[in-house]
């Protein structure tokens, strides 16, 4: 083959495409199995986080009994939630960390 300015040697070799035809009985299935397992994973349910939820979740509001994150959020809820109720100390609260 001679090379010239105007030859595309890359582009004269068209790629090989397999076909149903090419494949056998044994490639179809498996390519089939693993496509269907793929869409089941996508369409699958989402899992339940409530356990991380309740994790998460480790003060609890002496008022309302909501429950909440962390300090900083159990200040600002009873400041404005329950403005007359006295902000109790974190220490109060017992979390174990």
């Amino acid at each position: 083959m001679v090379l010239s300015f105007y030859s595309t040697p890359h582009l004269d070799k068209k790629p090989q495409l397999r076909h149903a035809v090419d494949l056998d009985i044994h490639e179809c299935l498996s390519f089939i199995r693993a496509n269907a397992e793929k869409r089941a994973a996508a369409n699958a349910p989402p899992k339940s986080q409530l356990k991380a939820m309740v994790a998460g979740n480790q003060f609890k509001c002496p008022k309302c009994m909501l429950m909440i994150a962390n300090y900083k959020l159990v200040v600002q809820h009873m400041e404005a939630k329950h403005p007359k109720e006295p902000v109790p100390t974190e220490e109060s609260f017992n979390v174990a960390k």
